[in-house]
């Protein structure tokens, strides 16, 4: 059940974020490259980080910020060992 429902939150994501990719505020990454094991998990250190900070970071602004001067903000961030079968794309 939960799959589906991230699935489904992530498919309606990446749908608007392909609808708003000409905005100044809409950002989209995607790469498959090649890294050893430690920079993977460098990688992998830094996107925790990186998400934990803006997560803190808006409970704070909620605190502080009225509603009229905060905006919703949707991401996903995954990583994994991945190559691309391209025959049955």
């Amino acid at each position: 059940m939960v799959r589906e429902l991230l699935r489904a939150r992530c498919g309606a994501l990446l749908d608007k974020i392909f609808h708003d990719i000409s905005e100044k505020n809409t950002c989209f990454q995607t790469a498959e490259v090649e890294l050893t094991q430690e920079e993977l998990e460098s990688l992998i250190s830094e996107l925790n980080f990186v998400a934990a900070k803006y997560a803190k970071l808006s409970a704070r602004t909620r605190q502080v910020v009225p509603a009229q001067g905060r905006r919703s903000v949707g991401w996903f961030l995954g990583v994994t060992p991945y190559v691309t079968d391209w025959r049955n794309v």
